[in-house]
Parts: structure tokens; C-alpha cells; sequence
């Protein structure tokens, strides 16, 4: 459960930080610029992860579930 909250910490915080700051100062035409770098984000830190275990990761399927799908 630790792994699942440090996941939601990382990934889904500043996801709907973004998201947030996207619709309050750009209505919808800012969403996708916003997207993007959470993306990167989210691929970024599980790589950092798997290079620090040396192989893959157990908990993976945890970052997998909080990609963002809202636009």
C-alpha cells in the first residue's frame, strides 16, 4: 500500500495540479500543453525506479493505472 501512495504522490498530485492550472488560466485550449510534460514526468520517475531496482519493477501496474487520461 506504501508503494501505491508514493505513486499517487508522484504521478496523480501534480496531474491534477496541471490540470487544474490548465482550465482555471486556459479554459480548454491549454489541456494538451499540460499533458505532455506529465507524461514525461510519469515515464521519467518509473525509469529512475527501474534503473534503481536493476530490473523490473513489481509495482509498475501502479504507475501504469494513474497515466493521465483526462484532456
Amino acid at each position: 500500500t506504501s508503494l501505491r501512495l508514493a505513486s499517487a504522490v508522484f504521478i496523480y498530485v501534480p496531474m491534477k495540479i496541471a490540470f487544474f492550472i490548465a482550465y482555471r488560466f486556459f479554459d480548454q485550449m491549454g489541456l494538451g500543453f499540460f499533458t505532455y510534460p506529465i507524461y514525461i514526468l510519469h515515464f521519467v520517475l518509473l525509469g529512475i525506479l527501474v534503473k534503481r531496482m536493476g530490473k523490473s519493477l513489481p509495482f509498475t501496474v501502479y504507475f501504469v493505472d494513474l497515466l493521465p487520461t483526462e484532456m
